[in-house]
This record gives C-alpha cells, structure tokens and sequence, in this order.
C-alpha cells in the first residue's frame, strides 16, 4: 500500500491516511480498539557478502487515525534484525549507528500524527 492511500474506517466512517513518513501498513486488527501496524522503510544492514540485517520503524494506528502512546497496544518502535551470529565491524556499526538515528527521525514523525480521519 502506498503512502498517500486512504482507508476506509468502518468505525468513524471517515477514511484514514497512512502518517507522515510511512510506507505502507498491514490490515486492520479488530482490536478494541480496531488498528493497524504502519510501517516505516525497510534499511538493510550491509556485511562482507550482501545483507545481514534490517532496521524498520513502526507504530500503531487507530481507526480514528491516532498513534498509540504504548498505552494500548505498544508504543511507536524502531525494530533491530541482525543475522545471528554475525559481528559487525566498526564500520558496519558507525552504518548502524547513522541507520537507527534515521529510523528514530521517521518513527517520531510518523508518531507525531493528528488523527488524519477524513469523513467521505
């Protein structure tokens, strides 16, 4: 799903719009409250031999286009997968260092949200 989709909130009626930042987001949970995962980009960990890892920003969305705080479901976070077993140099980890302080700019945007509900 494209950042600029809208979503068509069955519980406001109004359509809701992906945060500032996001990529895409997965279907809607019925909670309650009903939500979504919305996730950032996807930065890969490069190693010697190709891609050893990701880092990816995500929050969590409510049908009336808020971000949960954490106080719900869980709080806007910055995901960390590295392969097990592999060691990262210094130069890998300054890469990680400059990744995460990237990630952690688009999951405070994303998070910064005002409830992007538009009625029809």
């Amino acid at each position: 799903m494209d950042r600029a989709s809208e979503f068509k909130s069955s519980e406001t009626g109004g359509l809701v719009r992906l945060p500032v930042a996001a990529v895409e987001a997965d279907g809607w949970q019925p909670g309650p409250p009903a939500y979504r995962v919305v996730l950032g980009a996807i930065r890969d960990i490069n190693g010697t031999h190709g891609v050893v890892g990701n880092v990816r920003s995500t929050v969590i969305q409510f049908a009336d286009g808020t971000i949960d705080d954490g106080s719900t479901v869980e709080p806007p976070s910055i995901h960390v997968y590295i392969e097990q077993g592999y060691a990262l140099t210094a130069a890998q980890t300054r890469d990680l260092a400059q990744l995460l302080d990237a990630a952690a700019v688009e999951v405070e945007l994303m998070s910064s949200g005002d409830g992007r509900v538009s009625t029809p």
